[in-house]
């Protein structure tokens, strides 16, 4: 189907390839037809007999479609026989066979109202001239007879009528009324007319209907249209009937549906698949296209993740939802959802599907754990016996919310106030009605570590957030961190969320891989909403190492048309945009420099407003913009962004003179894309104290290496590499990270370094000498003065560290 949005007219070309015998020398011929919503098209003046390709386009401005291709052959014609060509209200063009050597006379007339033939014009059309003659100055609506004769002997060779056009409707065809089904239209009225004739293109069939509106009436409500969808309609006024009928010129609207208010339902909602803990629910897309996204449902949900209401992308049709609670009848809801969520948003009827999780063995499964929390279920005690459950648990700290769980009831118990990165023990004991222990489940399970700290969010825009954390770690007992070396990456889990009902639906599941400084932008967020973020840390087998750590961001408020960025890579940019009001023909995308994709396009409004430009440079600056444009291709409204795409990464880490208190690390250059600098990151930093974090990162400018000092002794240290680039604005995209871990060797026992100090301060460290319990510490100014010495524990680490407090200012 053409799309009728940004059409304004039909270009035609009949080409000629074989001719008959006497039909002259056949040429191409052009026509341009009106954009209507049922155009009328007649191909006048061929030569009869005559064989003839046909080539259409639609016309935009300047610009043509594919071309569309037919062809068809003209019948013979006997000479003097009559065709019409273009015809108005005042004027008649008519065409006629012809043969060599012979005059014709050619005579339009019409008849009276008493009922006579009355001739308006005769003329003599000599043999060497063309074949083809136009009457003017005719009566609009009037139904004339054209006669073609042989000028010698004044007989008939053919005879045909027509009716002129009526006068054409004066004033404009407009929307009265927009529904999301129907559409009534107005327009002006006639005079001497027998009716209209309203036409329209139906989108849905995919064809041009019309039909007629008595002459008393001049408006019309066109049914059974389909929402949010653009229709073609034309109006004419119409004299006679079958043959003799004919109509005005046309007037034309475009005029889009507007939303339906009912949300459109999911179909065929089942569930296609469960386990003990886990069922997976799929759904086919509704019937119609405008909703925003699919909210999922379930009871009991006591247990089971994501947490119910679970909301879905619209492009997607499944989930599974795990650590649901075995041999339990589950009831699935899945409903269109259109708006914001938990804003302004619309829901359709839900659809429902029901299922039983498989049962499990008397055993114990784990549902969810935190670093003070752990959630478990268990299978069934088949025993006529049976009265209750107790839940209880080694060490014996913190508290059970649920110990004990009758026999009928959902079999859920949730460990509070616990130690982070500790086993327990947990006993689940079947129970008779008189006390007596009928069976016994034992497991043990590990809290997870702490949450990553300082979780925070800068950069935020209309559609992404910046996001950094520092590493995961273990905090020793001397105050020291100690990176965990089983950790893959970062699992960021993004919520809708509201001032009212808190964090709710998982729209979005991001990873970042293992670095010194870990970051990530999240994109495609909607403008002006908050959002929930939780990041854990994880291992090689995706299994969280630690408990959540949360934040709520807000994205700002949209600006118009709002062009922007949903994902880039090394040699892709994705964009997308918001569609602006009032009515519009299309869209014009254009970028440079140039890469694979060609440098512009032209989008329909009906299309899917998205642009995903291919075989682009890494770390290359693009300029993209948006042009909204009129039906006369006239400029409406811009909007630009630049966006850089991920440099190249740095392959390889190479580090050399290995100490107790530093390394050098170095790294080859990129040779992919552009490079203008590197970042250098390292965790547990030496300029950043243990209890705060911000993103530490130097710029190595023009160079290849760095080094690095007063680090700890006989420590792992996280170290990562970014390749950079940045725009005059100070903008900058790093490339994904190198990482590697490095470790410093053992220090000489008992020998002091400088590790940090400030104005009034200085804090030392070493490694502690074997079988030490505690030491001395002295200083003392280099003249002698303020002497001070103290006694230290030893304590039980490698390093031994002490902080000399109570300085003076800029001494030695």
């Amino acid at each position: 189907m053409l799309s009728n949005a940004i059409i304004e007219a039909l270009r035609i070309l009949a080409t000629p390839a074989t001719a008959g015998a006497g039909t002259g020398n056949p040429v191409e011929l052009e026509y341009i037809v009106p954009f209507e919503a049922c155009p009328e098209i007649r191909l006048t003046g061929l030569c009869p007999d005559t064989f003839y390709v046909i080539t259409i386009y639609t016309l935009s401005g300047t610009s043509l479609s594919e071309p569309v291709t037919t062809s068809l052959t003209t019948p013979p014609a006997t000479a003097g026989q009559i065709s019409f060509g273009e015809y108005t209200a005042t004027s008649i063009e008519v065409f006629w066979a012809y043969a060599d050597d012979v005059d014709y006379t050619v005579t339009i007339s019409y008849e009276t109202s008493s009922g006579t033939s009355q001739v308006k014009e005769q003329v003599t059309v000599p043999t060497n001239d063309a074949r083809t003659y136009t009457f003017m100055n005719l009566t609009p609506g009037t139904l004339y007879t054209v006669t073609v004769s042989a000028s010698s002997t004044s007989a008939y060779l053919d005879r045909k009528s027509l009716r002129t056009r009526p006068v054409s409707l004066f004033g404009s065809l407009r929307a009265s009324y927009i529904g999301h089904d129907s559409i009534t239209l107005s327009w002006p009225s006639a005079t001497g007319v027998d009716g209209y004739e309203v036409c329209y293109y139906d989108a849905e069939d995919q064809e041009s209907k019309s039909y007629d509106v008595h002459v008393s009436f001049t408006d019309s409500t066109i049914e059974s249209l389909l929402p949010e969808t653009a229709y073609v309609f034309s109006v004419a006024s119409y004299i006679g009937e079958g043959a003799d009928r004919s109509t005005s010129q046309k007037l034309t609207l475009v005029e889009e549906t507007a939303t339906d208010p009912v949300v459109p339902p999911p179909r065929n909602v089942f569930v296609s698949g469960f386990g003990p803990h886990d069922a997976t629910l799929q759904w086919d897309a509704p019937s119609r296209d405008d909703y925003d996204y699919f909210l999922v449902e379930y009871r009991p949900d006591d247990a089971g993740w994501p947490d119910s209401p679970i909301l879905i992308p619209r492009n997607q049709f499944l989930v599974t939802i795990s650590n649901l609670v075995p041999y339990t009848d589950y009831v699935f809801t899945v409903s269109s959802l259109r708006g914001r969520a938990g804003l302004d948003e619309t829901r359709s009827e839900p659809v429902s599907a029901s299922a039983t999780t498989a049962p499990l063995p008397f055993i114990i499964q784990t549902l969810e754990v935190t670093d003070t929390t752990i959630q478990i279920t268990w299978g069934a005690h088949e025993s006529p016996a049976l009265a209750r459950y107790e839940v209880s648990y080694v060490p014996d700290e913190g508290f059970i919310t649920d110990p004990v769980v009758e026999a009928d009831e959902t079999r859920v118990a949730r460990l509070h106030s616990l130690r982070p990165d500790a086993p327990y023990r947990i006993t689940v004991s079947a129970v008779g009605a008189a006390g007596e222990v009928l069976n016994v489940a034992i497991a043990t399970v590990n809290t997870l570590k702490l949450a990553v700290r300082s979780f925070k969010a800068i950069q935020e825009t209309t559609n992404s957030v910046f996001l950094y954390w520092p590493p995961a770690v273990d905090q020793l007992p001397n105050g020291q961190q100690q990176i965990i070396e089983d950790v893959k990456g970062y699992y960021l889990y993004v919520r809708s969320y509201s001032d009212y009902r808190g964090a709710g639906d998982v729209i979005a599941i991001e990873f970042s891989p293992q670095s010194a400084c870990p970051s990530i932008t999240l994109r495609g967020l909607y403008p002006g909403r908050k959002y929930h973020v939780s990041v854990v840390a994880v291992d090689g087998d995706d299994n969280a190492i630690t408990s959540p750590a949360s934040i709520v961001v807000e994205t700002l408020a949209p600006g118009y048309l709002d062009l922007h960025v949903v994902y880039v890579d090394s040699n892709t940019i994705e964009v997308t945009w918001s569609p602006p009001s009032g009515f519009f023909s299309n869209y014009l995308l254009q970028y440079s420099p140039a890469g694979l994709t060609p440098t512009f396009r032209i989008f329909d409004k009906a299309e899917e407003r998205r642009w995903e430009l291919e075989g682009l440079t890494a770390g290359q600056l693009y300029t993209i913009q948006l042009t909204v444009q009129s039906i006369d291709n006239i400029e409406l409204y811009t909007s630009t962004v630049r966006q850089f795409t991920i440099p190249a990464t740095p392959t390889d880490l190479v580090f050399s003179r290995i100490t107790d208190t530093g390394f050098d690390v170095a790294w080859p250059a990129v040779f992919q894309g552009r490079s203008e600098f590197f970042s250098f990151c390292i965790h547990p930093d030496p300029q950043v104290s243990s209890d705060y974090y911000e993103v530490n990162v130097e710029f190595v400018y023009n160079a290849l290496s760095y080094e690095v000092d007063g680090l700890y002794p006989s420590t792992t240290y996280l170290v990562t590499v970014f390749n950079q680039v940045a725009d005059e604005l100070g903008n900058r995209v790093w490339s994904q990270p190198i990482t590697e871990y490095q470790e410093t060797t053992v220090g000489e026992p008992g020998v002091p370094i400088v590790v940090d100090f400030d104005e009034t301060s200085v804090q030392v460290s070493w490694v502690r000498v074997e079988d030490a319990t505690r030491y001395y510490v002295r200083r003392n100014q280099v003249d002698g003065s303020d002497v001070a010495s103290e006694s230290v524990n030893a304590g039980l680490g490698l390093t031994v560290e002490y902080t000399f407090t109570g300085l003076q200012l800029r001494q030695i």
